[in-house]
């Protein structure tokens, strides 16, 4: 045996680390001084290592491999390293012990109690042992106690040990005290083991795979069962496996256990009945192309259960199973990428290679934006789509939970989805999206034209209106609803005002209605007292004309409005109104036209002065007289139907309005 007296290195101060190395033969070390010490015998032989005479404590000692003996001062940490090493303490105490691997004894007292608790930060339960020696005390007259995460022993008052990490509930203790001068005690876990395992650590798309988390409890379960918890990657790795349609309740696909809810970091709770217990679940075979992804899948601690330290993690690899050279390349438009609240617009998709119904294509088209979804007008009030398709197969489906995507299977080589944005009233702003083609499994993104951006702009009117084949608006209203309370801005737009060619100069007005079947509420109870066929109903809309709205369109060019001449004209929001068109109204009011044909009379001759509608049974010929021209124009017809000269040509008073809150 060699003796090596640490008195022999000098300046201690200067030098942080002091190494005694020898292979061949056991040291006894003895520690002198204090000045955090990182002492590293790399011996693997059965070394001594005294720091209890000459020690000042703020060493950080280390045995090495072999069955080493350390004798503790005070301050100090000690590691055992591998091997079934000995702690003694002495009469300082506040040392921090490391058994490590193997079986170790700490003698927590020897002779005489410590000034100050020792902590062991690794006990083994069911492995390691306490000592106490020299007191001629019985294991009865320890103190055992909980001291938050950790146990405290202590005897008549003074504490002699901390086990780190230990809780003082389901332990029990063998005690051999055969000799007189000291006892050791050999602390049991009694709480049940658990065991986690899987059937297999790759899971492959393409094929399938069934997968199986394999619980086992070795112990007593108690009534009711048994809460663990499952943690690690495990929220990521769900999302791989298909729980769509999985019955939770079916025996073939779980057995033996009950999930829970997820806490708040990360983990599942899983109750466990029966020793061995199992769900398993077959991995998702999405579209999407994805590198291998490994996730780590771990058995958490729990105050009813000890971990099996060798079967409590799995890591599993997630691969797509799919390799396919030359795959068609998709790429993704839009007809529009400045849209308004509820205007329609057309998506589109291109392929570069062969898609039909025989072969048809699956994509996934992404947002950037949570629940941008929920700015497109997708269903009716009924649940039946608001859109249409082409060249698709069946209904375009969410694609995950957060409403940001959507899947599409295309079975031409050119589709489109044609929809419309949703409107949901003001508030919100100038809003502007991100959609996405995500890199497949079986096709490939076209590089210049896989992402579209458009912008919605907010809109205080929605144009409701129905026409027939022709355009001939049946319906009609300018829907202000959205405004609600708010004062909106109405303008013209000039380029629709020089399609007007009319010899008559005419006159077009605004009156308020419920809605685009145009009836006409007077007495403000909201039910319409004169719908469009009823006698007075054009006298109560004109007489309700809004101020303001006087539109002079037609004959002499010098008298007609323009878009400057209107300016911004201020009406009320939350409210519907529809147009009318006084022919050959020349120079006169509304009031005045009143006073000349107060009930709308049919024209006798063509030049006489009528008012006409957006709903033709309110027309006095009973003739449709509003068109539709697209993009918001509409047009007036001035000579009426009953004489049979009309042109039906629809340009002759021709207006848009734009509405800004």
């Amino acid at each position: 045996m060699t003796q090596v007296s640490l008195s022999t290195f000098t300046d201690f101060a200067s030098n942080s680390q002091a190494a005694v190395e020898d292979q061949s033969s056991e040291l006894t070390i003895e520690v002198v001084g204090s000045n955090q010490l990182v002492l590293v015998f790399g011996s693997s032989s059965n070394d001594i290592i005294d720091a209890s005479i000459s020690s000042e404590g703020g060493n950080d000692i280390y045995g090495g491999s072999g069955d080493d003996t350390f004798i503790l001062g005070s301050g100090d940490s000690v590691f055992g390293g591998a091997g079934d090493d000995k702690f003694f303490a002495l009469s300082g105490g506040d040392n921090i012990m490391h058994g490590g691997p193997g079986v170790d004894q700490f003698w927590i007292t020897t002779a005489e109690i410590p000034d100050s608790a020792n902590i062991i930060a690794d006990f083994a339960l069911g492995e390691d042992v306490l000592g106490i020696a020299g007191l001629g005390i019985d294991f009865e007259d320890l103190s055992i106690t909980q001291e938050k995460d950790n146990v405290l022993i202590a005897v008549n008052g003074s504490d002699l040990a901390i086990l780190q990490g230990i809780g003082a509930a389901n332990l029990s203790y063998q005690v051999n005290a055969n000799n007189a001068n000291y006892i050791t005690v050999t602390i049991e876990d009694e709480r049940p083991i658990v065991s986690f395992s899987v059937n297999t650590t790759t899971l492959n798309e393409e094929e399938g795979t069934l997968f199986t988390f394999n619980f086992s409890v070795n112990g007593a379960i108690p009534e009711g069962g048994l809460e663990i918890a499952l943690g690690g990657e495990l929220l990521p790795f769900i999302d791989q496996l298909d729980f769509s349609n999985f019955d939770f309740t079916n025996p073939d696909s779980v057995k033996g256990l009950s999930v829970g809810n997820f806490r708040e970091d990360g983990a599942v709770l899983i109750n466990i009945t029966e020793p061995s217990a199992s769900l398993s679940v077959r991995v998702f075979d999405d579209i999407v192309k994805e590198p291998d992804t490994s996730y780590d899948l771990t058995l958490l601690a729990g105050e009813g259960y000890q971990l099996n330290q060798q079967a409590k993690a799995v890591t599993v690899t997630v691969t797509d199973g799919v390799v396919i050279d030359n795959p068609p390349v998709v790429a993704l438009s839009v007809d529009k990428t400045n849209l308004t609240e509820g205007e329609e617009f057309t998506v589109n998709f291109n392929v570069n290679a062969d898609v039909s119904p025989d072969k048809p294509l699956t994509v996934l088209v992404k947002s950037t934006e949570i629940g941008a979804l929920g700015e497109l007008n997708l269903f009716n009030e009924d649940g039946t789509p608001a859109f249409t398709t082409t060249g698709i197969q069946g209904t375009p489906t969410v694609g995950d939970d957060t409403g940001s995507s959507f899947l599409v299977t295309l079975t031409n080589s050119n589709a489109s989805i044609k929809l419309s944005t949703f409107n949901d009233g003001i508030g919100e702003g100038t809003e502007t999206f991100n959609f996405a083609l995500v890199e497949g499994e079986r096709y490939a993104v076209d590089s210049s034209k896989g992402k579209v951006t458009f912008t919605i702009e907010e809109s205080p009117v929605q144009v409701k209106f129905e026409a027939n084949a022709n355009g001939e608006v049946t319906k009609f209203a300018y829907d202000l609803g959205n405004a609600r309370d708010n004062d909106v801005k109405a303008s013209l737009d000039q380029e629709a005002l020089d399609i007007t060619d009319a010899a008559f100069d005419n006159l077009v007005g605004f009156y308020e209605v419920i809605d685009e079947n145009g009836g006409i509420d007077v007495n403000g109870d909201g039910v319409a007292d004169f719908n469009p066929g009823d006698a007075g109903y054009a006298r109560a809309a004109l007489e309700n004309a809004l101020d303001g709205i006087a539109i002079r369109l037609g004959g002499n060019p010098n008298n007609d409005t323009t878009a400057a001449t209107f300016g911004d004209v201020i009406i009320q929001g939350g409210k519907s109104y529809a147009p009318f068109a006084i022919a050959n109204a020349g120079n006169l009011s509304v009031q005045e036209f009143l006073r000349i044909n107060p009930n709308n009379n049919a024209a006798t001759v063509v030049d006489d002065q009528v008012a006409y509608f957006a709903f033709g049974a309110a027309n006095p010929d009973g003739a449709n007289h509003l068109k539709s021209w697209g993009n918001g124009i509409f047009g007036f017809e001035d000579l009426p139907a009953n004489l049979g000269v009309s042109d039906n040509d629809f340009n002759d008073a021709v207006f848009k309005f734009n509405f800004t809150v």
